[in-house]
Order: structure tokens, then C-alpha cells, then sequence
């Protein structure tokens, strides 16, 4: 991937030192310096490895980051612990302050979901005008219906006067099937079968966009690489925002 132009204005910003109108004020009053030198253009190109000072302090470079995680069942999609731990406790501790949670799943549902501190990307990869595909494997309580399964895929299920079809429904057997959301309705899959008497008794996301859990096994994550990451910015049309980003990294606990 090539990188793009780093600023020195986006390094700080990234680093989070002030506010952004500030940061561009200071540059301007000569508050920074790259590798020794006052510069007071916040255009100015950087790169990871300058010396950056902002106000007389050096600035560590802050590299962006996205990660999966296969999330277990027991864990909270939200950022502190409630009724059960929270999913932040499986990535590293590090980045849980910056990490923004992408895909929410229930804390009975396992799979893949996704963090990273850039706010706009995990806004866009859940919003439904992106259309981001989510494929997600299930387990109901009885054999579902010929008729049902139609009604599902043809007619569809109303949600506040939307009627909402998923992308794809497959059975690999009456009562395992595999479906594609690019919505994501509150409790969209289980409303959708609660309403026509069935319970969801098991519920895995196995695909978010092209992403794949693979062999990542359950309470483990690992980092996007840079090939990945360019592909997820580009499907929600952020090509131009992208940035340098981290190394792959291995999977790890």
C-alpha cells in the first residue's frame, strides 16, 4: 500500500495533544517543532519517525489501528463492564481509551466485530447507506418452513413500517441456516424469526464485509493489515482519508 502525505497538523492531531482548531493555531504561533526546527505550516510533511514537539514536549507518533475480534458469548459490546465483562478487555490495554467498537453483537452472540480509533470508519460500516454486508450463522429452535423461509426472503419483515429483506438466507439444514444482513436493525435477526414463532437459539457473525474470522479463535483479535485496511476504507469511500497505518501483527492474546 503507499502511504499517503503525513502533516504535521494530522500528526498532532492524531496524537490528540488539543483541540484541532488549536493545534492549527499553535502550528501557526511556532508551538512545534520537527526535528529541532520551528515550523509554523501545518501542511508541513512528516513522517512517523521525526521528531515532533508540541509546546515543548515531544510527541510520540500515534499509529491507527483495526482490529477483529472473535467475540465470546458473555461479553458486552459496550466499553465498561455491566452485567457481564466488557469486550474492551480483549484487546489490548493500550488501545481500549482511543478504541471505538464497530458492529455490536448481544451478549449471547459470538463472532467477529470489529475496533479502531478512527470514528468515521466504524460510523460508516454500520450506517445502511454503506451497505455493508454481515453474514451471521444460526441455530433455531425447531425446523423452519417452507412457507416461512419464502415469507422471510420474499415479503420480508416489517420494522416500523420497513419492510426489510435480508441479502441472502441459506439452510444447511431446517434448522441451521446462514444469512446476510446490510442493515443492522436492533435484534434484527431474532426479530425476524421470533415473529414467525421461532427462537434463535445460537448466533455466530462469521463475516463483516470481506473480512473473514478464518482460524481466529474465539477471544482472540488480531490487527488488519495494510492490504485489508486499504480495501475497508475503500469500500466506504474513504480512500482519500487514509493514512499510515500500523504494521500487521500477528495474532495474539
Amino acid at each position: 500500500m503507499k502511504e499517503e502525505a503525513l502533516t504535521l497538523y494530522d500528526y498532532l492531531s492524531t496524537a490528540k495533544v488539543a483541540a484541532k482548531r488549536r493545534v492549527i493555531k499553535a502550528i501557526r504561533h511556532g508551538l512545534a517543532k520537527v526535528d529541532d526546527k520551528v515550523i509554523d505550516d501545518p501542511n508541513f510533511i512528516v513522517s512517523p519517525s521525526s521528531k515532533i514537539e508540541y509546546e515543548g514536549k515531544e510527541v510520540p507518533y500515534v499509529y491507527h489501528f483495526v482490529i477483529m475480534l472473535n467475540k465470546p458469548k458473555g461479553y458486552m459490546s459496550s466499553s465498561v463492564d455491566e452485567k457481564y465483562p466488557s469486550v474492551f478487555r480483549l484487546i489490548p490495554e493500550e488501545l481500549r481509551e482511543r478504541a471505538i467498537l464497530s458492529g455490536r453483537l448481544d451478549q449471547d452472540t459470538e463472532g467477529l466485530i470489529l475496533f479502531s480509533d478512527l470514528g468515521r470508519l466504524t460510523n460508516r460500516l454500520v450506517l445502511p447507506q454503506y451497505g455493508v454486508n454481515k453474514e451471521y450463522e444460526l441455530t433455531l429452535d425447531k425446523e423452519i418452513s417452507e412457507e416461512d423461509f419464502k415469507n422471510i426472503t420474499e415479503v420480508g419483515t416489517d420494522f416500523d413500517g420497513e419492510m426489510i429483506k435480508p441479502v441472502s438466507l441459506e439452510m444447511k439444514d431446517r434448522k441451521n441456516l446462514k444469512i446476510v444482513l446490510s442493515q443492522g436493525k436492533y435484534h434484527e435477526i431474532k426479530r425476524i424469526f421470533y415473529r414467525r414463532g421461532y427462537k434463535v437459539i445460537a448466533l455466530r457473525r462469521t463475516k463483516f464485509a470481506f473480512l473473514e474470522l478464518g482460524d481466529l479463535e474465539v477471544g482472540k483479535y488480531r490487527f488488519l493489515d495494510a492490504l485489508e485496511e486499504e480495501k475497508l476504507f475503500k469500500i466506504v469511500g474513504m480512500e482519500k482519508e487514509q493514512k499510515v497505518f500500523t504494521v500487521s501483527r500477528k495474532t495474539t492474546k
